[in-house]
């Protein structure tokens, strides 16, 4: 939270953390962020999607309900009858899963031996 409070006003205190300073209202693009991976020395190494598949693949390791792993990524819900009827965005049990996944990036940091499970 310290993190993104520092970045609120960088950000222009805006609905994004990164949002796209060429278009309002929109996120950085697909190509901003494959900048950002070249500029800390990940050309052909990794990809904006690759982050997010190895995210929600550790967090399901985790044992975090997928239906809420695929509503932090804004993946819409492939059967048409269940996504009528859900209407709950699951804030209170993605915040408990991103602080989670905060304190495992943090162990990583400091080389600390980590399991998913």
């Amino acid at each position: 939270m310290a993190i993104l409070r520092e970045l609120y006003p960088i950000t222009g205190q805006g609905e994004f953390v990164f949002p796209n300073q060429n278009s309002a209202g929109r996120v950085i693009s697909e190509n901003t962020v494959l900048k950002i991976i070249e500029t800390i020395g990940y050309k052909g190494k990794m990809t904006g999607h690759g982050f997010r598949g190895l995210a929600r693949s550790i967090l399901g390791d985790m044992g975090h309900r997928w239906e809420v792993l695929e509503a932090m990524l804004s993946h819409a819900l492939v059967n048409q009858t269940v996504a009528a009827y859900v209407r709950t965005t699951y804030f209170e049990e993605r915040r408990g899963i991103m602080q989670q996944w905060a304190d495992y990036l943090d162990k990583i940091e400091v080389g600390a031996a980590v399991n998913a499970k």
